[in-house]
């Protein structure tokens, strides 16, 4: 009677206990959100996207392009400029 009581026991210690590395190993292998987070941001370092700022432009009207390709806008007094490489207004004389 007592070996079957202490095998049981034994049996079920050593569930136990692969039960608890197997949690332990599944939590260790899922990355952290400031791993995910890291990882994210290499991987934008690496593949940048094309710079397109219209961010400068807001809601201004676009009017149309210049002859090398550049989009124009129309400010709110009337104004017409383009934005360059850096982001910047660039408005053009009339």
């Amino acid at each position: 009677m007592k070996n079957k009581f202490l095998f049981s026991v034994v049996v079920t210690l050593f569930c136990f206990f692969l039960n608890v590395n197997s949690a332990e190993a599944q939590t260790k292998k899922t990355p952290s959100k400031k791993e995910e987070k890291k990882e994210v941001k290499k991987d934008e370092k690496k593949n940048p996207a094309p710079k397109k700022d219209t961010k400068g432009a807001g809601d201004d009207k676009v009017v149309g392009k210049d002859e090398k390709g550049r989009t124009i806008y129309e400010g709110p007094k009337g104004g017409r400029y383009y934005l360059n490489d850096s982001g910047n207004k660039q408005y053009i004389k009339k």
